[in-house]
């Protein structure tokens, strides 16, 4: 937070619709958004229905196609892109990044956020 000093933190709103989130994640986000608070800075939470919803519009309906769209929006970030996951496979730990990067651009998506844009 000191070094990049954000203006707003992107968290997932764990209680929304779409989210399969444990306690104990919920608790981890309100702790960052409870420090973030009294540092000054924002916290908006997105839904995961609402990052669906964005990039739905790209053509991407799940987790690996939202994936590839941001990899495809932010060349960068393509050699971190993981396989597509089997049903059997545990989800690669890279994809944290993707899910990252989709809460970020779903926030600017969003209207009342556009304004924000660095």
């Amino acid at each position: 937070m000191e070094r990049y000093q954000p203006k707003v933190f992107v968290v997932e709103d764990y209680g929304g619709k779409g989210s399969r989130r444990c306690q104990r994640v919920g608790e981890l986000i309100n702790d960052i958004s409870k420090v973030a608070l009294k540092r000054g800075i924002r916290v908006k939470s997105v839904s995961r229905l609402k990052v669906k919803q964005v990039f739905f519009e790209s053509g991407a309906s799940n987790k690996h196609e939202i994936a590839v769209a941001i990899a495809n929006q932010f060349p960068e970030l393509a050699p971190r892109l993981p396989r597509f996951r089997k049903p059997w496979m545990s989800e690669d730990y890279r994809m944290s990044i993707f899910d990252a990067v989709a809460f970020g651009v779903t926030f600017f998506h969003m209207p009342t956020n556009r304004k924000l844009r660095v």
